[in-house]
């Protein structure tokens, strides 16, 4: 929209406008060097005339000093690898926030991925529901549906969509509260209900079986009056074009890693299918911000693609 297209055009202008640091020596250095070559090329027409005396001569020795010498190309670099670089970027997507950024590109050692959007498509869909308990599957889908029919998660969405394309009827629950990076508390008829991540399962003390299965992706778990009632295994596919890009990345001698808040064995499955070098897994949001300073503090340069 007109919003989101003024926020970059001005993102664009900000970044052409910075200056590089590289910027900043070249204008110190400018500031000697200018008065340099004027002194010289005076000094030039001093001699010429005292040597040659011949003003024509003289005078043309001296422009020829100020031409050879003009550091107009010193100072009027940088500024123009800035903004042509940046406007090549944003053309290809790619925005970049300042001059610093950008000079500091070709120190980058190691590209950090978020899974979700960037190495797979972000459509969500729900690939087995398991029971454990005295619900049918059925029953178990169109509870979780019920407690995340508000929410704009893509997970939930996918569980919502699933349960509306079996004809599902999912009530709305008498009391729900959201735990950020967790899940869902709610009260329906069946009682307590707590839906979402292995997390919320721990901090709920909810005994869980061990659990295997053969699909890979974001696990949806289910508690009901404080009894583990079962699961659902969300996944997407991954995206046509993340294997080359992996492969293109390594080529250029980049360390990939990729932060997500799937379950270990399903980040790994991702992870080896697309080449990816290291993986770090079952991360809150907040989490993945730490994460991603950690792995910055550890290798210096780092480009974030999310």
């Amino acid at each position: 929209n007109q919003t989101v297209l003024s926020g970059i055009i001005r993102l664009v202008e900000e970044a052409q406008s910075s200056k590089a640091h590289i910027q900043k020596i070249a204008d110190k250095v400018s500031a000697w060097f200018v008065p340099a070559v004027i002194v010289i090329a005076l000094i030039t027409l001093v001699l010429s005339l005292v040597i040659m005396r011949d003003v024509a001569e003289s005078v043309s020795r001296a422009v020829a000093v100020l031409v050879i010498a003009c550091p107009c190309s010193l100072g009027l670099a940088p500024p123009t690898a800035l903004m042509v670089g940046t406007g090549r970027a944003a053309s290809m997507g790619i925005l970049i926030k300042s001059a610093d950024a950008l000079e500091t590109a070709c120190k980058i050692q190691l590209v950090v991925l978020d899974k979700t959007g960037t190495i797979t498509e972000g459509n969500f869909k729900l690939q087995k529901t398991v029971s454990v308990g005295d619900l049918s599957e059925d029953e178990l889908l169109a509870l979780c549906a019920g407690c995340e029919q508000h929410s704009t998660h893509p997970i939930a969405v996918s569980i919502v969509a699933s349960a509306r394309e079996k004809g599902l009827h999912f009530a709305e629950p008498e009391k729900l509260s959201e735990i950020a990076g967790h899940g869902i508390i709610a009260e329906t008829s069946y009682g307590s209900v707590l839906c979402g991540n292995h997390k919320l399962m721990d901090k709920y003390h909810i005994i869980m079986p061990e659990l295997t299965t053969d699909s890979y992706g974001s696990e949806a778990f289910l508690a009901v009056n404080g009894t583990f009632a079962g699961y659902m295994v969300i996944s997407d596919t991954i995206k046509s074009d993340a294997v080359s890009a992996i492969r293109k990345l390594k080529a250029l001698g980049l360390h990939s890693v990729m932060l997500t808040g799937d379950s270990q064995s399903g980040a790994d499955a991702v992870a080896a299918a697309t080449g990816i070098d290291e993986v770090h897994a079952k991360l809150l949001p907040e989490g993945k911000l730490n994460e991603l300073g950690k792995i910055r503090n550890k290798y210096g340069a780092v480009m974030f693609v999310g």
